[in-house]
């Protein structure tokens, strides 16, 4: 199931995952993909990784931390990032 969110099925996994709505589709494959996701992170060493973002542009409360000292973003989708600081650039 992991290989699922490579190629057509991405862009409609990630519109379900990303909206507000209480539908209850792909519910089964998600949380597969998700459980592949959790098992393979104990095999990968943690990274700085890299992502493009349009304009290029964090707002301020991506750097600000907040009241428990934390900062940064969640994502509700899948993302693809890059070890290439390159790439992203």
């Amino acid at each position: 199931a992991i290989t699922t969110t490579r190629g057509p099925m991405y862009t409609i996994y990630n519109k379900v995952l990303r909206t507000s709505s209480k539908s209850a589709r792909f519910i089964t494959t998600l949380h597969a993909i998700n459980s592949g996701i959790i098992k393979l992170s104990k095999l990968t060493a943690a990274s700085t990784v890299y992502r493009g973002v349009a304009g290029g542009v964090l707002p301020l409360e991506f750097w600000t931390p907040n009241e428990h000292g934390v900062m940064g973003g969640v994502e509700l989708g899948f993302m693809s990032t890059t070890t290439e600081r390159e790439a992203v650039i």
